[in-house]
């Protein structure tokens, strides 16, 4: 199946204009929890940071795949499960390393 340039453009700009709306709600939760980026010793920023931002943009890519899938079927359903697996284990470990450090 061939994807047209304007559905792949529609389809990056919703995954845009979702991360950019789950990017405010992910900073709440962040400040909400304590989980921030504080500042010190060879960090460039001079207040605490929120983490999270990560996640809000895996959330908008998976949701933008799934959608593509369901709604016009664009795609394969185990190519795009394994890209949301994927997804899961690359903020799964960012996660892990934004709460506890991994150097």
């Amino acid at each position: 199946m061939t994807v047209s340039v304007d559905r792949l453009l529609i389809t990056g700009a919703i995954a845009f204009v979702l991360s950019l709306l789950l990017t405010p709600l992910a900073r709440a939760v962040a400040r909400r929890f304590d989980l921030v980026d504080r500042p010190g010793g060879y960090k460039a920023h001079e207040e605490a940071t929120p983490l999270l931002g990560g996640l809000a943009v895996a959330v908008a890519f998976v949701a933008v795949a799934v959608g593509s899938v369901v709604t016009v079927g664009a795609g394969n359903v185990a190519e795009v499960a394994a890209m949301a697996l994927g997804a899961a284990i690359i903020v799964a470990v960012g996660l892990v390393d934004d709460v506890r450090g991994m150097s």
